[in-house]
């Protein structure tokens, strides 16, 4: 008798073992839901950007002109025998690059600090 009923506990424990893996199993393959974190909204219009930013002043939009990377010459480029004549357009296209640069970097200020705030 005395053998049975040791035996009976030991089977009594292994089933319990088993019991917890199982439970244990069952918890770990369901994942539970993720809490979803309030993010507070951006106000609707953007900021705009101190430099590059069009003004507007009587019904004239005027660029202002970004910060810009000078030039690096050539070595084989003679400052004083060459002439460059730099027509108005293309002054007016460079503005226009350094205002949409100017944005595009603005935005993208945005996009991070925005992106940043949902993960903290």
């Amino acid at each position: 008798m005395y053998l049975h009923q040791k035996l009976k506990l030991l089977i009594e424990d292994v089933t319990l073992m088993c019991n917890k893996r199982i439970n244990s199993s069952i918890k770990l393959a369901v994942k539970p839901k993720k809490p979803v974190q309030a993010v507070i909204p951006e106000p609707a219009v953007p900021r705009q950007p101190q430099i590059g930013a069009p003004v507007t002043i009587s019904n004239r939009v005027i660029l202002k002109k970004a910060y810009t990377i000078p030039k690096i010459s050539s070595p084989d480029a003679d400052p004083i025998t060459k002439e460059e004549t730099v027509s108005p357009e293309d002054e007016i296209n460079k503005i226009k690059i350094g205002h949409v640069l100017t944005e595009l970097l603005e935005t993208e200020k945005v996009y991070v600090t925005e992106l940043s705030s949902i993960i903290n």
